[in-house]
């Protein structure tokens, strides 16, 4: 939280003068040292159970598989999402959530099986960013939720755009029913299974959200049609054997109109978190392609020149953008509003 961000919010009437010089002087007496020290202690003892839990797996020889582990140490921290809000252990909750689902869909397998399985990876992540992003819309339903629902959308976006990268190589993008043209079908079966029920999970939540939209802050008419026809493509992409070309112009298309809807919005809510996701997007895909179509074609110290002329008038051009935007168009909703903010702005909970 800065100065300039706090004063907005009096500005725009998003809460009283009273309450914005209170946490402005908290700023400059150490309230935000006090807050700082609170999360690491939030964090530490997160990070500890966790550690507990598989200090005393191993030391009583219980053969409690890893993805359980995972499962185990989400539970046992999401009290503490949801009490303190605090961004850093939902970030550890986030990180545990995904490394679940990646846990069991590969459970019980030989490194053979690992191996033979990983184009199909990047799958399991887009599908599962794209529903904790929507698990993230319910929670704008309840204002005291705000800062979990942003810091679970976040990861949501950040996750499934690395995922829906991956899938723009030729690696991984031409690899269509990958998951289940496989030799062992158990562990067909198991990947199946995860793809199809975070798919019709995520589409169903998607729906919801669509659905009952005006009572959720921030989300927009767009988000389900396009969570939804993600997780069409998806499906179609597993279980459906297609042209493999076909499939990688298809997903470089999909990451570009993506990259540039999620740059779109960021600029328009000033939202920094989103805008430098979006931008490092952008970029990536932008020298993806480069490097996919000048590697072996042009000699080494001409490839590396190029290569980084382009990463710079990326970067220059994104964080051009970005500061303009940043500059002329204040967001209309604080990004994360402390308990004593939000219960004064209930105007911005029907923004």
């Amino acid at each position: 939280m800065e100065e300039r961000q706090i004063r907005a919010w009096v500005a725009r009437g998003l809460i009283s003068a009273e309450t914005g010089d209170k946490l402005i002087a908290d700023l400059h007496t150490g309230g935000a040292v006090g807050q700082w020290a609170d999360t690491a202690l939030l964090l530490a003892a997160s990070l500890v159970t966790g550690l507990v839990l598989v200090g005393f797996s191993l030391a009583n020889d219980m053969a409690i598989p890893w993805h359980s582990l995972a499962l185990l140490w989400l539970l046992t921290i999401l009290p503490v999402v949801y009490v303190a809000r605090v961004p850093s252990v939902t970030g550890l909750a986030n990180f545990l959530f995904f490394a679940w689902i990646s846990l069991y869909a590969f459970r019980d397998m030989d490194p053979i099986e690992v191996y033979d399985r990983l184009r199909v990876v990047p799958v399991l992540v887009l599908a599962s960013g794209l529903l904790l992003f929507q698990i993230g819309g319910t929670h704008f339903a309840f204002k005291h939720l705000w800062p979990v629902a942003r810091t679970f959308r976040l990861a949501g976006v950040a996750v499934g755009m690395i995922g829906l990268y991956a899938l723009t190589f030729h690696y991984f993008g031409a690899y269509s029913t990958g998951g289940t043209n496989i030799h062992s079908v158990e562990a067909s079966q198991r990947f199946v299974m995860a793809v199809v029920v975070m798919s019709v999970l995520g589409s169903t939540i998607a729906a919801a959200n669509f659905y009952f939209r005006e009572y959720l802050v921030r989300v927009t008419r767009t988000e389900a049609p396009i969570s939804i026809a993600l997780f069409a493509l998806l499906a179609v992409y597993s279980f459906i054997p297609l042209p493999g070309t076909l499939t990688v112009v298809l997903f470089n298309a999909v990451a570009a109109i993506l990259c540039g809807t999620v740059l779109w919005v960021a600029y328009v809510r000033q939202d920094r978190m989103l805008i430098g996701i979006a931008s490092l997007s952008v970029i990536g895909l932008i020298v993806g392609r480069y490097v996919d179509f000048q590697w072996g074609r042009t000699d080494a110290t001409s490839f590396g020149a190029t290569l980084a002329v382009v990463l710079v008038c990326s970067a220059a051009a994104l964080g051009g953008g970005r500061a303009i935007a940043l500059r002329l168009k204040p967001s209309d909703v604080p990004e994360e509003a402390p308990p004593e903010v939000a219960s004064e702005s209930e105007q911005a909970a029907k923004a």
